[in-house]
């Protein structure tokens, strides 16, 4: 799990003098291969200098883009350079790219094909959002490099006031998720291009910033974790006899209305002690049992070791009907344990997804 060191700013003070480009909060992301920056900004996101620009550019032509779309093609002639369509959107929206090599610069313009200000769903909001992460990934795939990102605050003039936590957590969350994936970006960026906008939005992200936002529905998150790990299942390439079984046991479990964490946790032990024998396999090691084989993966770096730790907690959320008592704690999984569970189940799942190809060729 990711680490986060946080550096607060007194956001409300720094606001009455305004500048150019006004940093109201900086992250650092914690990952294997090192360390990402996450800023968000106040300002003139144009002004700023980096590498990839991420551009919004509202209705149906250049003619009524919007203010964000306007100061960029002011500065960069963004409607008389050459844009390839790169991503199409299921609303209806695309995401096209500028790419400037003399000026070492890349746009990509999320196309909303909305009026400035048309409100949407959250829902949206999070198709655009999913959307602009696609666009990085797809240019990381191609070899862009995205050494420095910057974004706008997607929405800002969409979405309704009540719902601006709600973004702004979206936002930071899908962002701090590509940072974890990412092997070439450096610092990320978010923008707040502020003229007239309310102080809704500024007390929205102070909460969102330190932590007084409100407590984690469980419920929801489980549900959604449910939905991601059938869609993760669905997603697998490779056939095989004993994980298709296996992951087909899971997926019907994960299906059900009622609460059918503890049938995972016992279908979720069976499935990580035959990853790991598989693991054993392929590095050519000798198979034994299950802490052995940890032993054995760990001692000859195989597998990275916050992976394995993803292994040992989906081992150990097994309940096997046993008699003992704890001491201390609780004697089930309570809420927070499930979506641990679920977390680590999808995790693991991707892992596997990418390890069948591997194994195939072991047979």
């Amino acid at each position: 799990m990711e680490c986060f060191e946080t550096r607060y700013l007194d956001v409300k003070s720094m606001l009455e003098n305004l500048e150019e480009r006004l940093l109201l909060h900086e992250l650092t992301v914690d990952v294997p291969s090192g360390k990402r920056s996450f800023f968000i900004y106040k300002g003139d996101m144009s002004q700023a200098k980096a590498t990839v620009f991420f551009v919004i550019a509202h209705g149906l032509s250049l003619d009524e883009s919007g203010e964000l779309y306007e100061a960029f093609d002011n500065e960069f002639s963004l409607s008389t350079s050459k844009e390839k369509k790169l991503l199409s959107l299921s609303s209806g929206g695309w995401i096209g790219i500028i790419n400037q090599k003399q000026q070492n610069k890349t746009f990509l313009i999320l196309h909303t094909n909305k009026k400035e200000g048309t409100r949407y769903s959250l829902d949206l909001l999070e198709e655009y959002i999913k959307g602009c992460f696609l666009a990085l990934t797809l240019l990381e795939y191609k070899g862009f490099e995205l050494k420095d990102v910057c974004l706008p605050v997607i929405g800002r003039k969409g979405i309704e006031t009540e719902h601006h936590l709600v973004a702004i957590n979206m936002m930071i969350q899908y962002a701090t998720n590509w940072l974890r994936d990412t092997s070439c970006c450096e610092k990320l960026s978010y923008f707040l291009y502020v003229k007239q906008d309310n102080d809704v939005w500024m007390n929205s992200l102070e909460k969102a910033l330190k932590g007084t936002n409100i407590a984690p529905d469980f419920d929801e998150i489980i549900r959604n974790l449910r939905k991601k790990i059938v869609s993760e299942i669905n997603n697998i390439s490779v056939k095989n006899d004993f994980y298709t079984s296996a992951l087909n046991r899971i997926k019907q479990e994960l299906e059900k209305r009622e609460d059918s964490s503890r049938n995972v946790a016992v279908l979720c032990k069976s499935l990580i002690i035959e990853i790991n024998k598989d693991i054993c396999r392929i590095a050519g090691m000798p198979v034994s049992s299950f802490r052995k084989n940890i032993i054995e993966i760990k001692r000859n770096k195989v597998v990275e070791e916050w992976m394995i730790n993803h292994f040992i907690i989906l081992y150990e959320y097994n309940e096997d009907g046993s008699d003992n008592i704890p001491l201390y704690g609780p004697k089930t999984l309570e809420k927070d344990d499930i979506a641990i569970m679920y977390f680590t189940l999808l995790r693991v799942i991707k892992f596997l997804n990418k390890m069948l190809p591997k194994r195939m060729n072991v047979e």
